[in-house]
């Protein structure tokens, strides 16, 4: 499983409403901008068919108080004949933004909540034996429940995530197919920071300044992120790295 070493930054970053969706590749992958110490930077969640379910990451995310650089990786298995399972009721839950709790394996829990009165959303993983302290309230005060992970980002951005998975991922899942003995490599993009899954395409590309070749992502190859950081800029968003916007402008055409 990939994994990048935590850094210990206390104050969870800004959250912006702007976000963009990859889809194909057997699966779904958003995008979220957020703001830390004054700059931009990105965020990811991911959706993909994988054996009888549904492979979910996320990155960052926050583990034990304080906001890291971890992933987060579960393959939730999805239902048959008409019966949810984990998998695609997570998906509901997030297409409708509302609150609910899934037990996926052993005494653990993973639930999904709208947090009151800031317009985020909170994915996290969570000790069944203490799920029940939060009675019908899911959006309430979280931080006693045992949470190992978790992950918020705005509202809209899980609801269009969740529809995506609903209409592009599930439907690639077989339940009949055999539990995988792992979960799916990934490594990240060497521009971006995008997880790409064995399951996705990517490029060997030149990088500029003489730094030699890496693999990126084809959002970064066809221009797509490019296009968002233009759009973020127009929304007079904090600036991204200036490093990662020579880099993408250097990938244009990339994507043959």
């Amino acid at each position: 499983m990939g994994r990048v070493k935590p850094s210990r930054q206390r104050r969870p970053g800004r959250a912006m409403k702007s976000g963009h969706s990859f889809a194909g590749e057997h699966g779904i992958t958003a995008v979220y901008p957020y703001t830390r110490n004054g700059r931009t930077h990105f965020g990811w969640i991911d959706a993909r068919a994988y054996g009888p379910g549904v492979q979910f990451f996320a990155a960052p995310v926050e583990t034990a108080g304080w906001q890291g650089d971890e992933a987060w990786i579960r393959l939730l298995a999805v239902g048959r004949d008409g019966v949810e399972g984990p998998g695609d009721r997570l998906a509901r839950l997030l297409a409708t933004s509302t609150s609910g709790a899934i037990a996926t394996f052993g005494n653990r829990s993973v639930a999904y909540a709208a947090t009151a009165g800031n317009g985020l959303g909170a994915l996290f993983e969570v000790d069944n034996d203490r799920l029940d302290q939060a009675g019908d309230d899911l959006a309430g005060p979280l931080e006693d429940l045992g949470i190992a992970y978790r992950a918020r980002y705005p509202l809209e951005t899980w609801a269009e995530f969740g529809q995506a998975i609903q209409k592009l991922v599930l439907p690639l899942v077989n339940p009949e197919d055999p539990l995988p003995e792992r979960i799916m490599d990934f490594h990240p993009c060497s521009t971006c920071g995008r997880p790409v899954f064995d399951s996705c395409p990517s490029v060997m590309v030149d990088l500029p300044e003489h730094r030699g070749m890496a693999m990126v992502c084809p959002a970064c190859a066809d221009g797509s992120m490019l296009r968002l950081c233009r759009q973020l800029a127009n929304d007079d968003a904090p600036p991204v790295d200036a490093d990662l916007l020579a880099t993408l402008q250097s990938l244009s055409g990339a994507w043959a």
